[in-house]
């Protein structure tokens, strides 16, 4: 008889959580999503084929956490999991009955990460915010604009993959993630000052060529002596340079790069990764599920052991069954 996989209940929406159990997923979990009733995971609707691709294999089942009755299923569902992810504010689980302390009453080994903003202990923990803001207050954003990608959600996703895996492998545990944390690591060139100097010099930038942009990560001295000597720029190779790279296409520098082992690479579109390159590290794997589409087939037994009536919650609205 094949082994059990391991289970993860995902109590998030949007990006962050549906990163990290994508992970965990394609590391061999199986994943539940568990949502609200009549609203659910609404990345479905703001970016359905973001969603698709990070909740394509995972099940999903609907139940109001807020009542007696679905916070039992979910206790009961709790019993044959391994981790729990939640993406709540502070103080919100506890409310419910369904934080660590609650969870771990039922299942001893149970491996549950809260994936948050900002940490519970400080004094912004109970305000709202997205990947901007975290971005923001920890001193990663280069300019006052948006960054063209998400590194407080995604490295907040990544991270709370990790603490999982790591409480999964110790045999329980709680651990909490605080995206505003994660996106002042992505910032610790920063912190520490030492390679400020570097950014935008002539052998450490974008520059344009005739027909885009090459990256130029020339950082050690042996590779920028050896651009100067590629390009033909004895004397004033640091003032010359932009100007020799914008005489000659993309395909031109990239050549040179090869022929003298350069770290000179083409600018992609973005969300557009150079397939020689780059490429995501996920793929789906099948159909992302409706809201509520395993409820039958996951929470029906369970009713039935606590002697509920499956039809009967649904008729009031406490579980919720999705159609595909």
């Amino acid at each position: 008889m094949p082994a059990r996989r391991p289970a993860v209940l995902d109590l998030t929406r949007l990006l962050p959580g549906a990163v990290a159990t994508k992970l965990l997923l394609d590391a061999g979990f199986e994943v539940v999503k568990v949502e609200e009733p009549g609203a659910g995971d609404y990345m479905r609707e703001w970016a359905p084929r973001l969603f698709s691709l990070l909740n394509g294999g995972k099940k999903s089942v609907a139940v109001d956490l807020k009542s007696g009755e679905g916070r039992a299923l979910f206790l009961e569902l709790a019993k044959e999991a391994d981790v729990v992810i939640e993406g709540f504010r502070p103080g919100v689980v506890e409310r419910l009955g369904v934080a660590y302390e609650d969870v771990r009453r039922a299942n001893p080994r149970i491996a549950y990460v809260s994936l948050r903003g900002y940490r519970a202990a400080s004094k912004r923990a109970r305000m709202p915010g997205h990947d901007l803001n975290y971005a923001a207050v920890a001193g990663a954003l280069a300019r006052p604009e948006p960054l063209p990608v998400q590194v407080a959600d995604i490295g907040g996703g990544i991270m709370a993959a990790l603490k999982a895996l790591e409480l999964y492998v110790k045999g329980g545990g709680y651990a909490e993630v605080a995206m505003a944390d994660v996106a002042a690591l992505f910032s610790v060139v920063n912190v520490a000052g030492e390679l400020l100097q570097l950014r935008g010099s002539a052998f450490y930038n974008v520059l344009r060529a005739r027909d885009g942009y090459v990256a130029v990560g020339a950082l050690e001295e042996k590779f920028a002596d050896r651009l100067c000597e590629a390009l033909g720029l004895a004397a004033e190779c640091a003032e010359r340079l932009p100007e020799a790279v914008a005489e000659r296409v993309v395909e031109e520098l990239v050549e040179i790069a090869e022929a003298c082992d350069l770290p000179i690479t083409p600018v992609a579109e973005l969300g557009r990764p150079i397939e020689e390159y780059a490429e995501l590290p996920i793929r789906e794997a099948g159909r992302a599920p409706a809201r509520g589409e395993n409820t039958v087939e996951l929470l029906g037994p369970i009713a039935e052991r606590l002697g509920l009536s499956l039809d009967r919650l649904l008729e009031r609205g406490v579980v919720e069954k999705g159609s595909v």
